[in-house]
């Protein structure tokens, strides 16, 4: 029955996609983020999880993810054939291949500001570090706690469509770009937080692909998920090798990394299916917590003390490491539609899947009706967040929307600076003549 399952939802990605294509000339869509990867870490989990000695990975799951992928689609197929229609998408899809008038003022904008970002953030580096008591505290919870407070903390999140924008748009002789989004990323990494680092990197990777400067093939997939395990051992290493330089030349250091890969790549998929299996209702959190950026934006501004706090309990997470017993070996994340469907059950999720796929696909077609750098970024970024969705829910987060608030500024910002130079180029043409 389990494989039955699973060969429908593998059937129903290849078909719904192919669909979609039809529509939309682009594979970078937000059904297809957040279908593929579930599909191949569900097929991952089902055949080799017994292999790490992981629980089994419970059909029930796949039943939630197989309904919420369909409503999603057609979701998607209503906005786009039915109110939008086939021959305007057919000239949305030309639009993400053409000549974006802004892309290289936004570059230039980008550069100023990841400079002007890299002293803000070395400051923030040296008081996280003088906090938590020197480098060698590192991973402690005192040196996250500092590093994700603060202005340097709210530089950071910033940088990750710049990040997007400096990679996205990269070539051979763009140096200054490239080594302004290394350091960036060095960044991204000492803060310990791997979605951090992963989402801005996934994001330039869809952005190249939809901008027609990387095809999306076996080759390019492939180096895009090596660079995904390097930047994931990367944050570890780092942590190790501060605390302990001689683990990062210890063999037993990259065995520990590569199990724990595994467990973090199945953890959201096993611990979802195992709660289907029990019949879990109450895994840590308050319905509220879905909707926790919208309600703490509205009590900070209303004057109110009380945040409703986002996140699963770690202490009702499910275990799905049959070799550890310890709950701090237990997973607390829950994919994206098992998140809200824990939490909103059947009918909330659906309401909620509807209303994220169209606010997603409205964005996408924005990006490319209007041909602006920086809503396509915000796609891409959205699109990374998909991307883990057979991970962890992200938009119960405050980061997303604070991406937003900086894209639409960014925005802003590039236009005014086009408009200034292209009066300066007036005047000058004038005062010539």
């Amino acid at each position: 029955m389990d494989f039955v399952v699973l060969t429908t939802l593998i059937v129903e990605v290849a078909v719904l996609s192919r669909l979609e294509n039809r529509v939309m000339d682009t594979r970078i869509t937000p059904f297809n983020v957040l279908a593929f990867p579930y599909a191949i870490v569900a097929a991952f989990a089902f055949f080799l999880a017994p292999v790490f000695d992981f629980i089994s990975l419970s059909s029930g799951s796949l039943v939630v993810w197989v309904c919420g992928l369909f409503v999603f689609w057609v979701m998607a197929m209503l906005l786009m054939r039915g109110v939008i229609g086939s021959a305007v998408m057919r000239r949305v899809s030309e639009g993400l291949k053409s000549r974006f008038c802004g892309e290289a003022a936004s570059v230039r904008l980008a550069e100023w500001i990841g400079l002007a970002a890299i002293p803000i953030l070395t400051y923030g580096l040296i008081r996280s570090v003088a906090a938590a008591g020197g480098w060698s505290a590192i991973r402690s919870a005192e040196f996250t706690a500092a590093y994700s407070h603060g202005l340097s903390a709210h530089v950071i999140v910033l940088c990750a469509p710049i990040f997007i924008v400096l990679v996205g748009t990269a070539n051979s002789k763009a140096r200054l770009s490239l080594l302004v989004a290394g350091i960036l990323m060095t960044f991204f990494l000492l803060g310990q937080a791997k979605g951090a680092a992963l989402q801005p990197m996934v994001g330039s990777f869809f952005y190249r692909v939809m901008r027609g400067r990387l095809s999306l093939s076996f080759k390019s997939i492939g180096v895009i998920v090596l660079c995904g395990i390097l930047v994931f051992g990367s944050v570890y290493v780092l942590g190790m090798g501060a605390a302990d330089p001689d683990a990062v030349f210890n063999p037993d250091t990259y065995t520990f990394l590569a199990r724990y890969f595994s467990f973090y790549l199945l953890s959201g998929t096993l611990a979802f299916g195992e709660a289907v299996h029990d019949g879990t209702k109450d895994v840590g959190g308050s319905r509220y917590a879905i909707f926790a950026p919208f309600l703490n934006v509205y009590n900070l501004i209303g004057g109110s003390g009380n945040l409703v706090i986002n996140g699963s309990s770690k202490a009702k997470g499910v275990g799905i490491d049959l070799t550890e017993d310890s709950p701090d070996h237990s997973s607390n994340v829950y994919t994206f539609f098992g998140t809200l469907y824990l939490y909103l059950g059947l009918l909330g999720s659906i309401s909620y899947v509807i209303c994220t796929a169209m606010l997603c696909y409205i964005l996408l077609i924005t990006a490319a009706w209007t041909r602006n750098e920086w809503m396509l970024v915000l796609h891409c970024y959205i699109s990374a967040q998909l991307f883990f969705g057979f991970f962890e829910f992200y938009f119960w987060h405050l980061t997303v929307f604070e991406i937003t608030a900086y894209v639409f500024c960014l925005a802003l910002l590039t236009s005014w600076s086009r408009k200034s130079t292209e009066r300066g180029s007036v005047l000058a043409v004038g005062y010539a003549r």
